[in-house]
C-alpha cells in the first residue's frame, strides 16, 4: 500500500517537472 502511494506520487513529480521544463522552453522560444 505505502509503496504504490510513493510510486504515484514520484511518477506525478516528474510528470510535473516535465510539464514545468516544455512550458519554460516554450517561453523562451517565444521570447
Amino acid at each position: 500500500m505505502m509503496m504504490m502511494t510513493v510510486m504515484v506520487t514520484v511518477m506525478t513529480m516528474m510528470m510535473v517537472m516535465t510539464v514545468m521544463v516544455t512550458v519554460m522552453t516554450v517561453m523562451v522560444t517565444v521570447m
